[in-house]
C-alpha cells in the first residue's frame, strides 16, 4: 500500500515527504506566518497547542514526537545522513 504524506492546511497529499514540503513551502508559506500572529494574549499557534517548532522550516507540532517524525521524513534523508557522515 502506497503511504501518503497529507498537507495539513488543504486536501493535498503526496507519496514522497519532499513532495509534501516543496508543496508547503510554495503553497501554504503564508500561513506559516499566520499561525504565530497575535490573537488576545497567545501567539494562534500556542492557542492550538502547536508548540514544537521545526528548526528547519518552522512548521510546528502539537508534541516533540511529531515534531522529530517530521524532520526525519522531510529534511533528513538517508542521502543527507550519508553526506553528513563523510567528512
Amino acid at each position: 500500500m502506497l503511504s501518503l504524506h497529507p498537507c495539513m492546511h488543504c486536501s493535498a497529499s503526496f507519496s514522497r515527504p519532499s513532495q509534501l514540503l516543496q508543496h508547503q513551502r510554495s503553497e501554504h508559506a503564508h500561513q506559516q506566518s499566520e499561525q504565530i500572529s497575535v490573537r488576545g494574549n497567545k501567539p494562534r499557534h500556542q492557542q492550538r497547542g502547536l508548540l514544537y517548532a521545526c528548526e528547519d522550516c518552522g512548521l510546528r507540532f502539537k508534541d516533540a514526537p511529531s515534531r522529530n517524525r517530521h524532520q526525519t521524513l522531510m529534511h533528513y534523508s538517508s542521502e543527507g545522513r550519508e553526506e553528513e557522515g563523510r567528512g
